[in-house]
């Protein structure tokens, strides 16, 4: 919500907005689709800090939701420094660190943690290499092409 997405708030008029100005740029893990907590078609439609929206392809919603659903947020944000990955074999909780057993998650996480490291540098520190890192999808080399990368 502080990136600039909208929300709509039983018993108020109109979509709600709680952005903040001191953000620069918002990562986004397994974010939620509309029509949970407020989001609706049009939430992400004024979203204009850069973005990076990651999720896994075994990231299902808490009703059923296909993955892609977590998708929403990147595809109906209007273009500019937007970047999505989507994790072969990833799950929700994928992100929170690596796990006992190692295999598949672990790899999530590793993954993860370099994408979100450059996107930091990209655009907190307005290192201009780490914004060519992002548009080159160069982490699909070291995910053995178990990620899929989308950038607007």
């Amino acid at each position: 919500m502080i990136g600039g997405a909208t929300i709509r708030l039983p018993g108020k008029e109109g979509p709600q907005s709680f952005a903040d100005k001191r953000a620069s740029a918002i990562l986004l893990l397994s974010a939620q689709g509309e029509n949970h907590m407020g989001l609706d078609a049009h939430s992400w439609e004024g979203f204009r800090l850069p973005m990076l929206l990651m999720y896994g392809s075994r990231d299902f919603g808490p009703y059923g939701e296909t993955p892609d659903w977590r998708s929403e947020a990147y595809r109906k944000a209007p273009p500019g420094d937007k970047y999505e990955v989507e994790f072969e074999g990833g799950q929700h909780m994928g992100f929170a660190g690596p796990v006992p057993g190692g295999g598949i998650q672990d790899e999530v996480f590793q993954c993860a943690k370099l994408e979100s490291l450059a996107f930091w540098d990209a655009y907190l520190k307005q290192d201009r290499q780490a914004k060519r890192y992002l548009r080159s999808h160069a982490l699909r080399k070291f995910s053995v092409n178990g990620a899929k990368f989308a950038s607007k």
